[in-house]
């Protein structure tokens, strides 16, 4: 006998952390569907199989802009077999590029519903509707189109992270705990605070603690976290909130005694420059276990910096290396290239901001090429070319092992991101 329903994830390396999200929360709520991920190379045969057992397959894709232009042929068949299965296959998405892009996700993507931010409370809520046979359009937080027009619920409903496992209990299925969402600085290229708001949450350190021991009963050493802003822990996210930030390093000090080793302000739980100070840095050097910190500068241009709302200067990013350098941390500082608002005279502003901290010594950069983002102020500009002048010199500071990261698949990828918007497949 078949059940009713199962939800299946498109699981990827890319979004696999998301959908280790989404199970703990059906999982917490003991929503009563089975749970399938499939990999992309055999995701039809395992739908077709899927759909002898099942009555209905919803299937979920978790999507990023960076993802879309890859996966656009898988996408297109999937609307293909969703027209051959209209009753029994339901298609639903969610992540950063479904939040930015509902529009388009819907009309020019095919899903049938979208989630916008934070899909805990939304997706349970939905899933439990269908299996009850209530009002899906009645849930928050989700879109869809209604007579040609897009239909919006409320989106911004904001998840108590101690609410909700930061993964799933049952499966094995783990990842770097989630520790804090907003950010409440909004900057025009960054999707964070068009997701999950400009007011920081925290998870409480008993839970953190809690979860961390768990990943360590179950031979995962290496503990890593998510947070926009590590050093942001238990504040609004716009100063150093001291007693919060050094109560949590402390706590995590403690797991060393349990075999854990602990990496804090390193990706995915980077920091902003101007939270770093000599009392701060003190406790981070006594408490993890990385030897380098990665801080966020973006440009070597004050006059950019503030036109981004990024909330710091040039100086304070001097500064954060400085005192990290000081107390014997490598630092690795992110910046970002191509920006629609950049000038020549700024792009060599970020340039020689570059050589200048590389010259300090122990310091890498790691060189990002902006990407147009939907749903983020700047994205309606498009992208301004890298000069081949401002390239060369880059290219100099690569081959030295000075600077790493992808920007030069991003160069690309930027150019392929606004292809889609002029086609009509991104549409916001």
């Amino acid at each position: 006998m078949s059940r009713k329903y199962c939800i299946t994830f498109l699981y990827t390396d890319l979004n696999k952390y998301s959908i280790h999200v989404l199970i703990a929360a059906i999982q917490f709520k003991r929503i009563d569907i089975d749970v399938h991920l499939i990999n992309i190379h055999e995701f039809f045969n395992s739908v077709n199989s899927l759909l002898t057992k099942y009555d209905k397959a919803i299937v979920g894709i978790s999507l990023m802009t960076t993802q879309l232009p890859d996966l656009l042929p898988f996408i297109w068949s999937l609307r293909r077999f969703k027209t051959l299965n209209s009753d029994r296959v339901l298609i639903i998405g969610g992540g950063p590029h479904v939040s930015g892009d509902p529009l388009g996700s819907l009309k020019s993507l095919g899903f049938d519903y979208v989630f916008i931010g934070e899909a805990e409370e939304s997706l349970t809520e939905f899933l439990g509707n269908l299996i009850n046979g209530d009002d899906l359009a009645k849930v928050g937080g989700i879109a869809y189109i209604d007579d040609d027009k897009l239909v919006v619920k409320n989106p911004l409903k904001h998840v108590n992270l101690d609410d909700y496992p930061p993964f799933p209990i049952e499966g094995g299925l783990f990842n770097p705990i989630e520790v804090s969402r907003g950010c409440p600085y909004a900057c025009k290229y960054c999707q964070v605070s068009h997701i999950f708001g400009v007011v920081m949450r925290h998870r409480s350190i008993t839970s953190i603690t809690n979860y961390c021991k768990f990943l360590i009963s179950k031979g995962i050493k290496d503990l890593r976290f998510i947070s926009p802003n590590i050093l942001a822990y238990g504040g609004d996210g716009r100063k150093l909130n001291y007693s919060s930030v050094i109560e949590f390093l402390d706590s995590m000090s403690r797991l060393r005694s349990l075999g854990g080793r602990i990496y804090l302000g390193t990706f995915p739980s980077e920091v902003r420059p101007e939270f770093i100070d000599h009392d701060i840095v003190k406790v981070l050097k006594s408490c993890v276990d990385n030897k380098r910190i990665a801080i966020g500068a973006q440009s070597g241009s004050d006059k950019v910096l503030k036109e981004l709302n990024r909330g710091h200067t040039v100086d304070d990013v001097i500064n954060a290396v400085s005192i990290l350098r000081e107390y014997g941390f490598g630092v690795d500082v992110d910046f970002i290239i191509g920006l629609p608002i950049e000038e020549l005279t700024d792009m060599y502003e970020t340039l020689g901001f570059i050589r200048k901290l590389i010259s300090l010594g122990n310091v890498r950069v790691r060189l990002h090429t902006y990407l147009p983002l939907p749903g983020t102020p700047l994205a309606k500009y498009g992208i301004k070319p890298i000069p081949n002048t401002v390239k060369k010199e880059l290219m100099k500071l690569l081959g030295r092992g000075v600077i790493f990261g992808d920007w030069l698949k991003q160069e690309e990828l930027a150019r392929k991101i606004v292809e889609l918007m002029k086609e009509g497949i991104i549409l916001s």
